[in-house]
């Protein structure tokens, strides 16, 4: 809540048992730059992976994982693995460097061992992380001859492949949505969010104009009344003053003719006894 930002929360537990949710959060500014409201979205991690990760039979695994390195999608068993910790044995090599990246060799969950493939995300503190057998690699590039380019090549373009689907999918439209709200922050209003994709960003890309369609004709509505107000107070017969701490803040017209002064600056800053 304190970030002026737009943040992606960590894999957190959602509102039934069993089930694991992200929440997106962008904070809504008026014009004078005043905090009047945060946009949250959560969004169901599961339902998620369904909707990006690639199916694969089990042998290449594709996973995401968060700041803690907690699974956010995973190709294989994802029902029973976000949420939880990425037993391969390289969170500490993950967290050694917040943008650390690169090849590296880990037994996975069932006793394979794996090559891996790291890569951060642009945007928000995730990481891809695709693992391909390391027996299956071996043999593949006995066959070409070209041992460790064809590793490294056929892993990069894995990662790449998962990170550009995910960029399609899922954080262009945020990052649509959040530099939408940082326009109408600004003072844009005519600023809208036209999104594809998920239907959950679909359906919050909605929401979202909704509500700045209706923080417009309240401005309106107040600005309006104010209007109204302030000619109600310079037309008045009556004289109206206002003062603070015994020195005159405002005096309307007909205080100006009562108190025998020329204009109101002539007046303003004065006493009630001078």
């Amino acid at each position: 809540l304190a970030a002026n930002t737009f943040t992606v929360s960590n894999a957190h537990p959602g509102p039934k048992k069993g089930d694991w949710e992200i929440v997106l959060t962008y904070p809504i500014n008026n014009r004078a730059g005043q905090r009047v409201g945060l946009l949250a979205l959560p969004m169901d991690l599961l339902e998620l992976n369904i909707a990006l990760m690639p199916v694969t039979d089990g042998d290449e695994v594709y996973s995401i994982s968060d700041a803690n390195g907690n699974f956010l999608m995973r190709s294989v068993d994802p029902q029973e693995w976000i949420g939880k910790p990425d037993p391969v044995s390289a969170k500490a090599l993950l967290h050694k460097n917040r943008n650390s990246k690169g090849l590296f060799t880990a037994v996975g969950p069932k006793g394979i061992m794996r090559m891996n493939a790291v890569l951060p995300i642009d945007g928000v503190d995730w990481r891809v992380v695709v693992g391909v057998p390391e027996a299956k690699a071996m043999a593949a590039s006995r066959t070409v001859r070209t041992h460790s380019g064809w590793i490294l090549s056929t892993l990069a373009l894995l990662v790449l492949t998962l990170a550009w689907r995910l960029g399609s999918g899922i954080l262009k439209p945020i990052k649509a949505l959040a530099e939408t709200a940082s326009a109408v922050a600004s003072g844009d209003a005519s600023a809208r969010v036209h999104l594809s994709g998920p239907p959950e960003l679909a359906a919050v890309a909605e929401q979202f104009n909704r509500m700045i369609d209706f923080r417009d004709a309240v401005e309106d509505t107040v600005r309006e009344g104010q209007d109204r107000y302030r000619s109600l107070v310079e037309w008045s017969p009556v004289s109206i003053c206002v003062y603070a701490k015994g020195k005159l803040l405002y005096v309307n017209p007909a205080a100006v003719t009562m108190m025998g002064a020329q204009s109101a600056s002539q007046l303003i800053g004065r006493t009630m006894l001078d």
